[in-house]
């Protein structure tokens, strides 16, 4: 009891009972498990709403209260304390923390790695997009009062956002030269001060249908020709009985990307199988596949990105081609 009293003053001054309401923010900033839903509405170059939403996960670094420049300052007083914890040498900096939340937090090595990964002592901004296993960090993050940039650099493209008073993102992604004639997508996000809400949870999945969807696919676009697909059914870590479907796809553009979502499972209806609802985003594409298995093995369903185009598709089992 005494070493962890003796870690909090380090960490928080001689009031330790400030720490004891404050951890949360501390927590949430080290380790970033608060995603929630980026929502990105894709349509053609005419404004002709698709009706599909790519949908990803998204987090970032800020205090989840303090969503402007207020919660930089609080970030930057967080890590100067740990830096100073470093500069003394205090042995009690290499530490363990017991969290409420979480069964540790390291002490100040921990949160300097978390809050300044390239350590010259000035809080970063990290923002970061997930498909299923694949996390994409945002290259530059800029913060102008309630106004947010996150820039992609390497493609020419950035998410021009503002800050509503629930700390929810609402703007557009603004594409590389207007692509195919669509200047911006409209972009938004749901509020950072609310439970988390991750779209990969899926409904109950049947070992039956696990079975069915899991493997290699050949799939046949009506205009981009074929492309091959690999299907991972993975049980949600918080709720184990959801379920999250990954595709690993090897794009007709050449491209090997992972694109992430949910299995909807329709085992009441006769009329209707299980439905797949997948999305990708990582800062050059937006992309949203949708398909329902048939009866006949075979899965059907349509797809739409970024650039306007909307195409359906069939796929078949690999092995069944083969044959």
């Amino acid at each position: 009891m005494l070493d962890l009293l003796a870690i909090l003053l380090i960490l928080n001054g001689p009031d330790p009972f400030s720490w004891a309401q404050d951890y949360r923010v501390l927590e949430s900033m080290v380790y970033r498990d608060e995603w929630v839903r980026a929502e990105f509405v894709l349509h053609d170059s005419q404004n002709n709403y698709f009706d599909r939403l790519a949908e990803v996960p998204f987090r970032w670094n800020l205090p989840l209260a303090s969503p402007s420049e207020d919660g930089v300052a609080i970030a930057q007083t967080y890590l100067d304390q740990a830096w100073a914890a470093m500069d003394r040498q205090d042995p009690l900096a290499q530490q363990i923390i017991l969290m409420p939340a979480r069964p540790i937090l390291r002490g100040a090595t921990q949160i300097i790695s978390a809050l300044d990964p390239d350590r010259d002592r000035v809080f970063d901004l990290i923002a970061e997009f997930r498909n299923g296993r694949e996390i994409v960090r945002v290259p530059v993050v800029e913060l102008n009062g309630d106004t947010v940039t996150l820039r992609f650099p390497e493609h020419d493209t950035a998410l021009r956002v503002s800050l509503d008073q629930s700390a929810a993102f609402h703007g557009g992604w603004d594409l590389s030269s207007g692509s195919d004639g669509i200047g911006s997508v409209p972009f938004t996000t749901g509020s950072f001060m609310s439970m988390m809400w991750c779209p990969t949870n899926g409904s109950p999945i049947s070992d039956a249908i696990k079975t069915q969807l899991e493997g290699e696919w050949t799939i046949l676009f009506s205009e981009s020709g074929r492309a091959m697909a690999s299907f991972e059914i993975i049980q949600s870590v918080r709720e184990q009985e959801n379920a999250q479907l990954i595709g690993t796809f090897e794009m007709f553009t050449g491209e090997t990307c992972t694109i992430a979502g949910r299995v909807l499972g329709n085992e009441h209806r006769d009329d209707e199988g299980p439905q797949m609802r997948l999305s990708r985003f990582d800062g050059k594409h937006a992309y949203h596949l949708r398909g329902e298995l048939q009866p006949d093995g075979s899965i059907k369903g349509d797809f739409c990105s970024e650039t306007g185009r909307m195409e359906t598709w069939v796929a078949v089992p690999a092995v069944e081609l083969a044959d």
